[in-house]
């Protein structure tokens, strides 16, 4: 089975009691995998997922425009391995991982590799 998801995260402007401003950077987010089932209760995935961000934005209590804030934005590709155990009737139990291979971010910042443990219920 395969799986591709294309997605813009649109952020808003957040004001706080001091009257600064922050907007956390747009982004841009895409998925490629694909799905193998040997079994009837086991799956395992692969895939890319990537993001491309642009950087933050600021605007300190006084009205000065910080711009761009540094070591914020940039793109990260990431190779996506899971596995997915049926539990109980339409229940999953599943572990996936994001171990990132390619990246170009912006000033000085860095992206580890990332777990993720969960339960998914499938209604189709």
């Amino acid at each position: 089975m395969s799986f591709g998801s294309l997605s813009y995260r649109l952020r808003t402007e957040a004001t706080y009691f001091d009257h600064s401003k922050y907007k956390f950077g747009d982004a841009v987010l895409w998925s490629v995998h694909e799905q193998f089932r040997p079994w009837q209760r086991v799956a395992f995935e692969l895939g890319v997922d990537g993001r491309f961000a642009w950087a933050d934005r600021a605007v300190e209590a006084d009205g000065t425009v910080t711009g761009r804030v540094g070591n914020t934005g940039g793109t990260l590709l990431s190779l996506a391995p899971g596995v997915y155990v049926k539990a109980l009737g339409e229940l999953w139990l599943f572990v996936r991982s994001q171990v990132p291979f390619y990246k170009h971010l912006l000033g000085e910042q860095d992206v580890k590799p990332s777990f993720t443990v969960g339960v998914q219920y499938q209604i189709f």
